[in-house]
């Protein structure tokens, strides 16, 4: 509803036939793609042009969108002011919103010449890696003829046509334009040639640069809160007391009966915790 660019995968739908939850299967690697400034004659806006065409009924545009897509259905439940709230959010703090604003404001005065949105893959450098960006940081907006790099590592928004292009997921506003509400100022994410913080390590490292796996790996832990997890327990439907329950009847699987998994799961977890609380494993519970 909010995503500038679209999901682009393979989805493995077949997985759905039975009477169990909704699984998301995706066989192959996931990319996003973004399109136009301005959508086609006759054709609804969608993802980024939603910030630019028709904003005055933005909103519905915005719900429309669960109406065209099969999967979601009729859903009557959607709050239009939490969409409402989230949209005032954006334009206050979002610079990649911010942007695309001015971008429309700009087709408006300059209706006849042509438009592109550069959104630039690396910021300044004088700017905090971590700090808010700002507008100039991150985009520029060139009205007239422009000649587009075959190679740019930019991307490049057209007014109108072009159809889809993917997106590089060495952009820094790879992430940020697909999940504007996890990166609400519109924050970068990974990209090249970041470097290690070496103050207290003492490993010598034969890179200088961190990796896209270290990069997404240390954003997603919890050990700079809480430190790392000492102890996880899982469930595993191969239990013996899931396998009994579900031979009841012949051929069920556990995807079939999730309620089966998650009691068995929850009574385990429960007698886990009450045995750690009565110390017959670490020793006597001080608090």
């Amino acid at each position: 509803m909010f995503a500038f660019t679209s999901f682009g995968a393979k989805i493995d739908k077949s997985i759905n036939k039975g009477p169990g939850p909704y699984i998301f299967k995706i066989n192959g690697q996931v990319h996003h793609r973004i399109g136009s400034l301005l959508p086609d004659e006759d054709k609804s806006p969608v993802y980024a042009q939603l910030y630019i065409y028709d904003t005055e009924n933005e909103v519905e545009n915005g719900i429309s969108i669960f109406d065209r897509d099969r999967d979601c259905g009729k859903n009557k439940q959607l709050d239009i002011r939490i969409f409402e709230g989230l949209m005032k959010m954006f334009d206050e703090t979002n610079e990649l919103v911010k942007s695309f604003r001015a971008a429309r404001g700009l087709l408006v005065q300059s209706s006849f010449q042509p438009l592109r949105l550069r959104l630039l893959r690396d910021r300044s450098r004088a700017a905090s890696q971590y700090g808010a960006p700002t507008g100039s940081e991150i985009a520029a907006l060139i009205v007239g003829d422009f000649t587009e790099e075959k190679r740019t590592p930019d991307i490049i928004v057209q007014d109108r046509g072009g159809g889809l292009r993917r997106i590089s997921n060495l952009h820094s506003n790879y992430m940020a334009l697909q999940y504007p509400v996890h990166f609400p100022y519109g924050e970068e994410g990974f990209k090249l040639k970041i470097k290690y913080n070496r103050s207290g390590v003492l490993r010598v490292r034969t890179r200088d640069e961190v990796t896209m796996l270290e990069y997404y790996t240390f954003r997603l832990q919890q050990r700079r809160f809480y430190g790392p997890p000492d102890l996880t327990f899982t469930c595993n439907t191969k239990w013996q007391e899931i396998v009994d329950a579900l031979a009841v009847i012949p051929r069920q699987k556990p995807s079939a009966r999730p309620d089966i998994v998650s009691r068995v799961f929850k009574l385990k977890f429960e007698e886990f915790i009450s045995v750690l609380k009565k110390g017959v494993y670490f020793g006597r519970r001080l608090q």
